[in-house]
């Protein structure tokens, strides 16, 4: 009876030692499953992450092509652009051009005109002279036109009739 004693406690003590083995069994169990279910929460939220980051470079992507269209586009206009500036620049400077011969022929047909109106009041000056003098009448005293330079006053008037010339016979 000793002996089945012992062997009952022996018994006891290794189904106690087996339960502990199976308890400490059962949390390993419970923690690998825990540690599982984390590694799949994970893995799904990796998968997600992974799907929205392919969505958002497809995104990106689209946006970096319309920019680069864009890009190519605001070139193509830039170089129109420069194009069209040029055209301008050189019409510009053929318009200067042109006013400036303009100018010039204005500037010599003035200086022309002046010429002439000066020798036509000249020799309207030259006829009063000679009318009035024929008629008998005196000449006032030369008054100086502003733009015409000063003569010497002891020198004759290149436009003086002669003496003889205005008296009446």
């Amino acid at each position: 009876m000793a002996q089945l004693l012992r062997v009952a406690e022996a018994n006891l003590q290794a189904n106690s030692e087996l339960r502990q083995q199976q308890q400490e069994q059962q949390k390993q169990l419970e923690a690998q499953r825990r540690h599982s279910e984390a590694l799949r929460d994970s893995t799904a939220d990796l998968r997600t992450s992974v799907m929205e980051l392919r969505e958002g470079q497809a995104l990106w992507q689209n946006q970096v092509d319309e920019l680069r269209s864009c890009l190519r586009e605001l070139l193509k206009e830039q170089s129109e652009l420069v194009q069209i500036v040029a055209q301008q620049q050189h019409i510009l400077k053929d318009c200067q051009e042109v006013i400036r011969a303009m100018l010039e022929q204005m500037r010599d047909d003035h200086r022309d005109f002046r010429s002439a109106i000066s020798i036509l009041l000249e020799e309207l000056h030259q006829t009063v002279r000679c009318l009035v003098l024929k008629s008998g009448g005196t000449l006032p005293k030369p008054v100086r036109h502003p733009e015409v330079p000063e003569t010497d006053p002891g020198s004759q008037p290149t436009d003086a009739a002669s003496p003889g010339e205005g008296s009446p016979s």
